[in-house]
């Protein structure tokens, strides 16, 4: 038999695990939702101001036309800190010597997953920069 199955631990992580994984989706999905709903009422505003003889003013369209580049940024940046420091606490954290190796090798796995988020932050900050520049 399982050793897990013996200590009873198995269906217990099973579960755990898998709250874990849905909570995660559903805070996706409802971030989806939400944002979609708001773009939706956005829209719906503008075309009823459009539809009863407002005009779209210059500022407004700028408004909607400005990309949201930096803002995106500067969160991919700071998640990518965030891995970064998540991955410094767990090596400098007090772990058993025999497992000096383990703690070392998640250290990096957290900073090299912290350079996804942190390049694309990089670059979406660029654009923001040549899309200010070309403004001018």
């Amino acid at each position: 038999m399982d050793e897990a199955v013996q200590t009873g631990l198995g269906m217990p992580v099973a579960v755990l695990t898998s709250v874990l994984f849905l909570s995660v989706a559903a805070v996706v999905i409802s971030l989806f939702v939400l944002r979609h709903r708001y773009q939706l009422k956005t829209l719906e505003t503008l075309q009823s101001a459009l539809d009863g003889g407002s005009e779209l003013t210059s500022a407004l369209a700028n408004m909607l036309e400005m990309r949201s580049d930096l803002r995106r940024g500067v969160v991919s940046l700071v998640r990518a800190l965030a891995c970064i420091a998540l991955g410094i606490a767990i090596q400098i954290s007090p772990a058993r010597p025999e497992d000096a190796g383990d703690v070392l090798a998640a250290m990096w796995i957290l900073i090299g997953l912290a350079a996804f988020p942190g390049f694309f932050g990089i670059a979406l900050i660029g654009f923001h920069i040549v899309d200010a520049r070309s403004r001018r």
